[in-house]
């Protein structure tokens, strides 16, 4: 399916460059790698602008939200009194 982007604004909000690593992190919390390794398997989306690779950001909070929670343990002298 190809998203219809109707405005400049949206597009630079919707889509992430994957090249900048720094802004990836900064933005999802997770690396370069990691959302090559995502897009790879299909989990997010990536579309090709010119010699561009940008990331949908909705598809990379979709995925993290489909995560399951990750169990935590509280050791017991951290609980409260």
């Amino acid at each position: 399916m190809i998203a219809e982007i109707t405005s400049v604004s949206e597009a630079t909000s919707r889509y992430v460059d994957m090249p900048s690593a720094k802004r990836g992190e900064r933005v999802f919390g997770l690396s370069r790698t990691t959302l090559y390794r995502l897009a790879g398997v299909g989990k997010i989306r990536v579309i090709n602008v010119g010699r561009k690779a940008l990331v949908d950001a909705k598809s990379v909070s979709d995925y993290l939200d489909n995560l399951p929670s990750a169990p935590i343990s509280v050791d017991s002298r951290m609980r409260a009194a």
